[in-house]
């Protein structure tokens, strides 16, 4: 499952330098030609070849992120469920449990987790039994996310149930220099049918403080609504964020911006080898990648399979905004 972890950005700026050669190769095929018949011939031909060798090439990139494919769901071993296992700056999530302790701290006791590191112990498929320590055990649910009490529901039902609120992002409080602003590595791991109905910042992570870094993370088949801006990983930056390796699919949906990756980035933000399959819609700025992209924005190695609807601003990989663009 982590056969090619530690080559794939460099695998992957190789795979868009080929076709980028290719497109060129195509470009000068078609003007080899000495007549028109022949030019219109040879640019069908060299269409239909280059459309082949790319469908290729994405197939191969797509081979990159098997290594964070959702299927393999493990029965939950942790001892101390929504305590995170912790090594030295290093704090591990092994259960979903382990996952709303970690957003509840963020959120409740503004924990930036500035210069630590939290990793993604493992697959977690909020629908499956084998993803929680007890399924059955009792939380309630309050502003900042859910905290376990005896007088609770069960929280696989909290989490599951369509007409609530469902998973409560991890940062979820408005302003900046509040929320996440450590180092979270997905540890080449997914999180698999995350639902989630927000009134605040909505998506994994709701706001980011400053440098933080979110890598290797695959948030698959999520069902996620939000009145504010909304991405599948994050949905508002406030200060400085880079993110790399990550993809997510099912649907993004806001009044606000939405993307499939970002809702709305700010300051400084770098998006690298990430995509999207998610579906995003918003009646704001909607992008395949980002939702609103400010001048400081940069995109790296990236691309979007997903539909993309919008009131105004809409775009494959960004709605609005002006930013500096390396992708396809």
């Amino acid at each position: 499952m982590r056969k090619i972890q530690n080559k794939k950005g460099v695998t992957l700026i190789a795979l868009v330098i080929t076709i980028v050669v290719m497109i060129i190769i195509a470009g000068a095929a078609i003007t080899i030609g000495i007549d028109k018949g022949a030019i219109r011939e040879q640019a069908e031909n060299a269409t239909e070849r280059l459309d082949s060798r790319i469908a290729s090439e994405q197939e191969k990139i797509n081979a990159l992120f098997e290594d964070i494919d959702a299927d393999a769901i493990n029965q939950v071993k942790d001892p101390n469920p929504g305590t995170l296992e912790k090594n030295g700056s290093i704090y591990t999530i092994n259960s979903v449990e382990d996952l709303l302790a970690f957003a509840y701290n963020v959120n409740k006791n503004a924990a930036t987790y500035s210069g630590k590191t939290v990793k993604l112990g493992l697959n977690l498929d909020i629908q499956n039994d084998r993803s929680y320590a007890n399924p059955q055990s009792k939380y309630v649910l309050d502003s900042y996310g859910y905290s376990a009490s005896n007088s609770g529901t069960a929280i696989k039902q909290l989490l599951t149930d369509t007409t609530g609120v469902g998973f409560v992002s991890i940062g979820n409080q408005y302003g900046d220099g509040v929320g996440f602003g450590g180092t979270f590595d997905g540890n080449n791991h997914c999180i698999k049918n995350l639902y989630q109905n927000s009134n605040n910042y909505g998506g994994f992570f709701g706001n980011s403080n400053n440098s933080a870094t979110i890598s290797n993370l695959g948030i698959i088949a999520c069902n996620m609504r939000s009145a504010a801006p909304i991405g599948a990983i994050i949905g508002q930056i406030s200060l400085t964020i880079t993110i790399t390796n990550c993809h997510c699919s099912g649907s993004v949906n806001s009044p606000s911006p939405a993307g499939g990756i970002i809702g709305q980035g700010s300051s400084a933000t770098t998006i690298r080898n990430c995509y999207s399959s998610s579906s995003v819609n918003s009646n704001a700025p909607a992008g395949g990648i980002i939702g609103w992209a400010p001048s400081t924005t940069t995109i790296e190695n990236c691309y979007n399979t997903g539909n993309i609807s919008a009131s105004y601003q809409v775009g494959g990989m960004v709605g609005g905004g002006n930013s500096r663009y390396n992708y396809y």
